[in-house]
């Protein structure tokens, strides 16, 4: 099966969901000229002349998951230029998941933030990291739009952000309202970790002097997810799972159908659809996808080289927001990493695993190079490689530890590995092996 007729089921069924709950709101997204604002109002259907349209339906409490789908106006009309577009789905999202972005927030402050209160000073460097690269994306992003579809599309995730939290500050009451940086935490939490480790040295561990049992501790608070590509015994079909670790305070969860068509047609996907959170624009789970025919899945790489924090600069762009934009700009697998490399942040680092369903003919059993790859990034490093020979014997799986050797070796996994254990040797590598 194509991965977007999959897609097209996938977003279906929510839709069928939706339609059966009481919560069940259409939204559209209007500009005023006269005024130069945004203006929102409840529909019984999408309106195509409208700046974007959502539907939201609020079935957490029943089912565990919200379902939220954003579309953008898809005709090329002047009047209406992308940053706008963007800027539509942000307000709109803001507006209608109003309660469980402040739900999420307050989870999120007692969980990371509040540690911190008692020492203004680590709250304030923490802060002040985060504007100066709020700033950075903004600056570089105005600078080089024009003349390159990556900044281009950094600039559109930027100014979805910014509707997001204006649209959400509209209706918000006085002493729930957040500032662009605090929506601006929530979009990435998995970077926070390591940008406080890179301003706040005491909070390093030593982890030379760690007990075997104290990084096996370690590991387990800092590392998430397992994630698995398997082709079937007959080659008919191939089959890719993600499970996500995470705090129970992540528990606020809402399957998101992002639809972004801009003017000049440059991104190569139109529709992501992706498992995530309140004010996140991107899975957080590592988990999308693309109409492209592609799908991205990430599991977690730990840091356990002190000196590598050092290299963490606000001059970059987070996982997160790289993550979204070699979604919608990449056509192949091999493309999706060579995005993905630009603009590091040494943050978040991962394993990502991208598959190109364009690559793989199941009917005549016929699986092209770089139909599956990877890419890991450490602070200052990225590598990508081809995978694809692994899926033709049977499966990938992903399980927190880095497969490139000196990514393995730089972020210190020797120290943690007494044994020296490598990627095929983890007990999860294991797992997998004994369970085909």
């Amino acid at each position: 099966m194509k991965l977007n007729n999959f897609l097209i089921i996938l977003i279906y069924l929510y839709s069928i969901k939706s339609e059966e709950s009481n919560e069940y709101i259409i939204m559209n997204c209007y500009y005023l000229n006269e005024n130069n604002s945004y203006i929102t109002s409840t529909s019984n259907k999408r309106d195509e002349n409208a700046l974007a349209s959502a539907i939201y339906n609020k079935t957490y409490e029943k089912i565990g998951w919200d379902y939220l789908s954003i579309s953008t106006h898809e005709k090329n009309d002047s009047k209406y230029n992308d940053s706008m577009k963007a800027y539509a789905m942000g307000y709109l999202e803001g507006i209608l998941t109003k309660d469980r972005i402040f739900s999420h927030y307050t989870n999120f402050h007692k969980y990371f933030l509040a540690q911190y209160e008692s020492v203004p000073i680590i709250l304030k460097k923490f802060y002040d990291f985060i504007e100066d690269n709020i700033e950075y994306m903004k600056e570089k992003s105005l600078k080089n739009m024009n003349t390159d579809p990556y900044w281009e599309h950094i600039y559109y995730i930027y100014q979805q952000v910014l509707g997001l939290s204006e649209g959400y500050n509209s209706i918000a009451d006085e002493d729930k309202k957040l500032e662009l940086k605090q929506i601006f935490i929530l979009g990435g939490p998995s970077d926070l970790k390591d940008i406080a480790k890179h301003l706040i040295k005491k909070l390093r561990p030593n982890f030379e002097k760690m007990t075997p049992e104290e990084l096996e501790r370690y590991e387990n608070l800092n590392s998430h997810c397992t994630a698995f590509v398997k082709l079937s015994n007959d080659s008919s079909d191939i089959w890719f799972g993600h499970n996500t670790w995470n705090y129970y305070i992540l528990m606020i969860r809402i399957f998101k159908e992002y639809r972004f068509v801009t003017n000049k047609g440059n991104e190569k996907s139109k529709t992501i659809a992706f498992s995530s959170y309140p004010a996140s624009l991107f899975s957080v789970d590592e988990f999308h996808i693309m109409d492209s025919n592609l799908t991205e899945m990430g599991t977690s790489i730990t840091i356990y080289n002190d000196n590598l924090f050092d290299l963490i600069t606000h001059e970059s762009l987070f996982s997160w927001v790289r993550q979204i934009v070699s979604n919608r700009l990449a056509s192949t697998a091999e493309e999706w990493t060579k995005i993905f490399q630009r603009e590091n942040s040494g943050t978040c680092n991962e394993q990502a695993i991208i598959l190109d369903m364009n690559k793989i003919d199941l009917k005549n059993k016929k699986i092209d190079d770089k139909a599956l790859m990877i890419i890991e990034q450490m602070p200052n490093y990225t590598e990508a490689a081809d995978i694809t020979e692994h899926l033709r014997k049977g499966y990938w799986p992903s399980y927190n530890v880095p497969f490139v050797d000196k990514i393995y070796k730089d972020m210190g996994n020797i120290v943690k590995d007494n044994e020296n254990i490598r990627y095929t040797r983890h007990p999860r590598a294991l797992i997998f092996k004994r369970d085909q």
